[in-house]
Formats: structure tokens, sequence, C-alpha cells
């Protein structure tokens, strides 16, 4: 509770113009806004996703993401987190690295919490 108190006193303190990430206020509980839209660059053609470009390219995402997860949970990676996730004392008697695993499964779960992060930035 102290660590979502002492959030929330920063969060109430950072809506002055003094706060900034660059040139982009934080504006305490209204959020960063004024974010650009996003553009990649290829050489000298760039493409700017912005209204129902950046649906599409979510969507995109989305599917990929999804993809890759049936994918890598019908995998064998698949099987042993599902043995993990039954009987971890087991899974590491028959030779896994739990704690391997468990990481892998964090790394992953934080990569797409950002990716949904930045593209909820960009979004809104």
């Amino acid at each position: 509770m102290s660590v979502t108190l002492l959030f929330e006193t920063f969060m109430a303190q950072t809506a002055g113009p003094e706060w900034t990430i660059g040139s982009a206020r934080l504006n305490g509980f209204n959020g960063m806004s004024g974010m650009p839209p996003l553009m990649l660059r290829f050489g000298e053609h760039e493409i700017l996703f912005d209204g129902p470009p950046f649906f599409w390219l979510a969507l995109a995402l989305l599917v990929l993401v999804y993809l890759g997860l049936r994918m890598l949970a019908n995998s064998s990676f698949g099987n042993v987190l599902v043995a993990i996730g039954e009987n971890p004392d087991r899974a590491e008697m028959l030779g896994y690295n739990v704690r391997l695993y468990q990481l892998i499964v964090f790394v992953i779960g934080s990569v797409l919490a950002a990716m949904s992060g930045v593209l909820y930035t960009l979004w809104g």
C-alpha cells in the first residue's frame, strides 16, 4: 500500500510544466499528451500509422502475437510450462530448470505488456 501511495503522490505532483520527458509534458493524472503518431522510415519512404493504418497495424500485431503464443503453447516448451504449472517440484525432478522457464515466461509477458503500453500511448 505504501508503494501505491507513493505513486499517487508522485502523479499528483507532476502536473506542472516543469515535469517533462524531452518536450512531452507528464500532465499528472491526465497522462502524456501531444505524442506524435507512429512513423517508420525505410530509406526515403515514410509510413505514417495514424487513424485506420494504426488500427490495421494493431490488428496485425494482435494476430501475430496470438499465433506466436499458440505455437509456443503447442510446442515442447508449452508442455514444460504445463508441467511446471501443475507441479513445479516434479518438473524440477525431471531435470527442467523451473526458474529459467519462469523467467522466460515473465520476460515474454513483460515484452507484451510494454508493446501494449506503447500502442496505447500512441493511440491515446
